[in-house]
């Protein structure tokens, strides 16, 4: 140990080396990972789509020379694609998300072909809020218009949704998809936020959530997306959601969405199948609105956050011999309780 100096081992020539030092660390102590570009910050596939192609190219092949990172790294493609406005098709001189999402994974999947590739949405807009919550669901892939047989939700059947203004349409991206190798190691990576950070609770508990969620995307994982009178069924992973816990409006809702993803009592609507998956925002406190698994000040754990979690079934990807921690003044305490 150099003094002053908590890892002489991490590179400090330049920070993509970092990266993949951090993905081979991790991955060889037996966990997964998963890379994530996030839009807010990077708006580089804009400006320069072929640089940022390249740019996931360039850091896949770094990774996969490792032969362990090689198998335990996924990538989540695009973060928030609706941050920019961005559309499922091409429009107001902006690509197309589906187009996007296309060209990274043929080009990531001839260099690592046991890549999973997470697909985030797009949010719907204000003209479903009668039918849907966009504000509480970012709506990840809408029916497909081709037929009756493919609605879930009776008063879908009657009219395409792609006609109401602003409904962006993701038939072209799932036409290509069923098309593709990589089809099998593909999921759907919704967003799903509470109360305290949409602002609202409409549509956030009971039945107007569960109808929500399976318009949005849970029909996925039941009947799956149809064309041409061919369905594909899809694994689906919650790609970010978190509460503090601290309200009531959060409680209601997060415990009718961990009935949901459980597929259990009421929420068991028949439109979808048990969601076993979820990437919990965040490890560290740095989103104020919703915290973090740790304390603010990073000192211990919310063990209520962990055990809302391991009461979902969900198991932290880690390997089976890794002791959760203590010391640090840890304390394990009971999972959040609706009042």
């Amino acid at each position: 140990m150099v003094q002053g100096k908590c890892n002489t081992f991490l590179p400090d020539d330049w920070t993509f080396n970092r990266l993949v030092y951090a993905v081979e660390s991790l991955t060889n102590a037996g966990f997964y990972v998963l890379l994530d570009n996030q839009f807010r910050h990077d708006n580089t596939v804009l400006e320069r789509t072929s640089n940022w192609v390249q740019s996931w190219v360039k850091l896949i092949t770094a990774i996969s020379a490792d032969g362990v990172a090689q198998a335990r790294t996924m990538v989540d493609i695009l973060n928030e694609p609706d941050w920019m406005n961005l559309r499922w098709e091409a429009s107001d001189g902006k690509p197309g998300a589906g187009d996007l999402y296309l060209q990274a994974m043929d080009a990531l999947y001839s260099v690592n072909p046991g890549l999973l590739f997470f697909i985030e949405d797009r949010q719907v807009s204000d003209s479903l809020a009668k039918c849907l919550d966009a504000k509480l669901v970012s709506m990840a892939f809408p029916y497909s218009a081709v037929g009756s047989s493919i609605a879930a939700v009776d008063y879908l059947v009657a009219w395409s949704p792609f006609s109401v203004s602003g409904l962006s349409d993701p038939t072209t991206f799932f036409r290509e998809l069923f098309g593709k190798p990589y089809l099998d190691r593909t999921i759907m990576a919704p967003r799903i936020n509470p109360p305290s950070v949409t602002g609202t609770t409409a549509n956030s508990t009971g039945e107007a959530l569960w109808t929500s969620l399976d318009t949005g995307f849970g029909y996925l994982s039941q009947q799956g997306f149809c064309y041409d009178d061919f369905c594909r069924v899809f694994p689906i992973a919650m790609a970010e959601s978190g509460s503090n816990f601290t309200t009531a409006a959060d409680l209601h809702m997060m415990f009718d969405l961990s009935s949901y993803m459980s597929n259990s009592g009421s929420a068991s609507t028949g439109n979808h199948a048990i969601i076993g998956s979820w990437f919990w925002a965040t490890w560290p406190p740095n989103r104020p609105i919703v915290g973090g698994i740790q304390t603010d000040d990073a000192d211990e754990i919310q063990w209520g956050k962990i055990n809302y979690l391991a009461e979902l079934g969900l198991t932290p990807c880690r390997p089976v011999s890794t002791v959760l921690p203590r010391g640090l003044n840890l304390r394990q305490t009971l999972a959040p309780q609706q009042t």
